[in-house]
């Protein structure tokens, strides 16, 4: 049996380490929610602090349906490679994103133009597209391919194409690019 002089040391022992780990875990759950809340931003210019400053909450035009990249889940929320680029950005800039719901691609790109969107997270560059928006550099590269049905053709190149008939989608970029 415990005598009651170990007992309660035992338990100021408890009540001690427990204390000690609410207020050390408590501590980092409140500079967690701080720097999510309030992020350093001291890596960045003046320049980029005041327009983040000017314009805390981007629109954002989504691909619904082009994982992994991006695409919409079944709770109707964003998700994908993208999405966890944003969040890291939102996390270490402050910045928020709006994702505009509802929009085709030709919408997106539509939009972007008319400036109606501030940006788009995943697009590949056009000379068009240069021409009316600004690019970073790409976190992917995607090759296009030529598919065919089996019993069809084989095609090698583009040159392969002339004459045939092609299926493109709208506002793609492979639509411009073959």
């Amino acid at each position: 049996m415990v005598s009651p002089i170990t007992a309660s040391r035992q338990f100021k022992q408890f009540i001690f380490v427990a204390y000690f780990f609410l207020v050390f875990a408590g501590g980092l759950f409140i500079q967690s929610v701080e720097a999510m809340t309030n992020p350093d931003v001291s890596w960045l210019t003046d320049e980029e602090r005041l327009w983040i400053e000017r314009h805390p909450v981007i629109r954002l035009g989504v691909a619904t349906n082009y994982p992994p990249y991006e695409f919409v889940d079944q709770t109707g929320q964003m998700a994908g490679i993208s999405s966890d680029y944003l969040q890291l950005i939102s996390e270490t800039t402050g910045l928020k994103f709006k994702v505009v719901p509802g929009l085709t691609w030709g919408d997106v790109v539509t939009r972007l133009r008319r400036r109606q969107l501030d940006m788009s997270s995943l697009m590949t560059i056009t000379r068009d597209r240069q021409d009316t928006m600004l690019f970073t550099q790409p976190y992917a590269d995607n090759p296009y391919v030529i598919v065919t049905r089996a019993d069809g053709l084989d095609i090698d190149n583009e040159a392969e194409l002339k004459g045939k008939t092609v299926a493109l989608v709208r506002e793609y970029a492979a639509t411009e690019l073959v």
